[in-house]
Formats: C-alpha cells, structure tokens, sequence
C-alpha cells in the first residue's frame, strides 16, 4: 500500500513512516519547505518528500505531488500548538480544523481510500476511570475542542466523498527522542546531570505507550481498513510515582527526586488509562514493548546525551 504521512518529522509522525516502510509499504512524508530530514534523516532514500505546509495544500504542485505518489491512505499525524503552553491558543481550531477538512479533500480528490487522523485523549477531558469510545467528549482544552471538531468536519466530508475514515485517540506516548519537556525524558536527563528533579506529587495513575507501538497501531488500521474512533494507548495505568522511581533507579538510584515541588495544574487529568479492546479487535494490533523494556531505553537515551555533553565540555577545557 501507499501511505501519506503528515507531520512526518515529529515524535510520532516519523515513527509512523519507519512502520509503514517496516511493514513493506511506499511512504511520502508531507514537511514543510525548507525544513530538514530531522527525525527521518536515516531513511531518506526510502521515502518520497513532499515540501508544503497547510496553507500551500491548494497549490498546483502541492496537488500534482500528491497525485503523483497517489497514496491509498494518508494519516494525518500534524498539529499546530501541541505543547502544553499552547493548548488553549485561541487559534487552535482556526488553524487546525480548516487545514484538516482541505486535506481529507485533497485525499479524496487523488483518490485516496482511507483518511486517518491522529486525536487525543485530550478530546475526552479528565475522567476517573477507564475511558472507552463510549465517554462522551468532554474537552476542557482548546487542543481538545479542536481536535473534536477536526475529527466531526473530515468524518462528514469521508462519508460524502466515499472515503474510510479513522481517528485514532492518542493517549501518552513515549521513546527514545521524545520531546524533553516531557515527564519520562525531563526527569531522566536531569538525574544523570546530577540534579534533583522538582516535580508534582505524581499521585496520577498513568499509562505510557512506546511510540512504536503506537505506529504500528496506525499502520494496522490502514492496512485492516478500519473505521471509526479508536483509543490508542497501551491499556495499563500504574501510579505515576512509581514509574519515575524505576526510571530513576536505572539512571543514579541515590537521587532523591523532589516531588511536590510543582502544583498541579488547575484541570489535571489525575487517572488516564484507555480502553484499547475495540482496536485490538479491529486490527489484531497489542502494544509490544513492555514498559520496563521502554524505561530501560530513556536511561540510556538520557545517560548517552550527558556523557557526550561531558566529553564535549573537557574537549573544550
């Protein structure tokens, strides 16, 4: 099959291109002029560039690109204003609804098949249990308003155009070369510094999926040609706390990480876990890396990084 991946150069986006090209498939990479191979810097001959961004997407060789690699599905994997500080920007659905909508109908227009948008757990607001399809949308952010209206407008615009459409609700993803503002790849780099990470009380119970896991989610969807609103996580919530104290043994078991430090934010989502059975049942797709396994990686990720700093400051002693 032929897949057209956006946000191809992001945490996700570029794991999504390395499980479609692992599972045998053709794969264009949407990226914006000018912009560098960044995360797929390693598969460059293996995956056809397409230069636009969301504003260029009704240009004519915007189009002819598209029509030229003609892919069967497209996963729509960008998002303006991800990061935590931006998810009630007053743009966010002015931006990113209207440039989702004219993607599914760029898709539709050179035939493409399936239409797949990355969500969020953020769509269901802070709940207390488990969460399935079934919870009523409930966002408490912009990001996730957006996110429900992105997901109703293309959905429409799929069913009238003959098109599959799938949107896969992403809970907490995780892996080596996430972003570092992150919990899981914040708290790792500031031990092996040496310095006491300040952090919340982390009562959550929280859920992580390895990003590769979740790619190989979003691949299987399109490869089983399955439609609807799925959770994409890994189905199992431990205490917060807990998870950092096995990180933080992996890195210097002696540093003593400061929780308390930080309030919680006023809507913090304090239970996350997701219902993954209506995905498993669809795509007979199950996370694969253990979370053990997946701690072991930001250690090392996080121990490598500091030792190359080290060695770059003595070199310029």
């Amino acid at each position: 099959m032929r897949y057209l991946v956006t946000g191809a150069r992001g945490f996700i986006g570029s794991a999504i291109v390395r499980a479609a090209l692992n599972g045998g498939h053709s794969v264009a990479a949407l990226v914006r002029p000018g912009s560098t191979p960044g995360r797929l810097s390693d598969v460059t001959n293996d995956v056809a560039f397409i230069h636009s961004d969301f504003t260029g997407l009704s240009l004519a060789t915007t189009r002819a690109a598209f029509r030229a690699f003609s892919p069967d599905v497209v996963v729509h994997a960008a998002w303006d204003g991800v990061a935590g500080a931006l998810r009630n920007a007053a743009w966010q659905e002015a931006r990113n609804v209207p440039a989702t909508y004219e993607l599914l109908m760029l898709s539709a227009d050179v035939g493409a098949s399936h239409f797949i948008g990355l969500g969020s757990q953020a769509e269901y607001g802070p709940c207390s249990g488990r969460i399935s399809e079934n919870q009523p949308l409930c966002p408490t952010t912009l990001y996730g308003s957006a996110k429900v209206a992105a997901c109703a407008m293309t959905q429409k615009a799929a069913m009238a155009r003959g098109v599959k459409h799938s949107w896969l609700r992403v809970f907490s993803t995780y892996g080596a070369g996430s972003e570092p503002t992150w919990v899981l790849p914040m708290a790792a780099s500031t031990i092996a510094r040496g310095v006491v990470p300040d952090l919340t009380c982390c009562e959550q119970r929280w859920e992580f999926l390895h990003v590769s896991d979740a790619a190989r989610a979003v691949v299987a969807v399109g490869e089983r040609g399955a439609t609807g609103a799925f959770n994409l996580g890994s189905g199992d919530a431990r205490p917060l706390r807990d998870v950092l104290l096995a990180l933080r043994d992996r890195i210097d078991p002696t540093v003593t990480p400061n929780f308390g430090a930080v309030a919680y934010r006023p809507d913090q989502v304090m239970y996350l876990e997701a219902d993954i059975a209506r995905l498993q049942s669809a795509t007979g797709w199950s996370p694969a890396t253990t979370l053990e396994s997946g701690l072991d990686e930001i250690a090392r990720e996080a121990l490598a990084r500091e030792a190359l700093a080290h060695h770059r400051h003595l070199a310029h002693v």
